[in-house]
């Protein structure tokens, strides 16, 4: 994980809808090794529990330039 932010209404800058509880910013080393993470079994195994508590999820790829 590179980043952990906690979010509230006091460190918002601009919101059109309800804030968020966390943002992660997490890096891997290539498409393989997230590919590899995503379809990991041990993270499966508890991927219900993550289910059950993120109400929604945003993921955004990007590049280093």
């Amino acid at each position: 994980m590179v980043l952990r932010l906690k979010v509230d209404e006091s460190n918002a800058i601009e919101s059109s809808g309800a804030l968020p509880n966390e943002i992660h910013f997490v890096e891997f080393e290539s498409e393989e090794s997230f590919k590899s993470y995503s379809t990991d079994e041990e993270r499966l195994k508890y991927i219900h529990l993550k289910e059950q508590s993120v109400s929604s999820s945003l993921n955004i790829l990007g590049k280093a330039v």
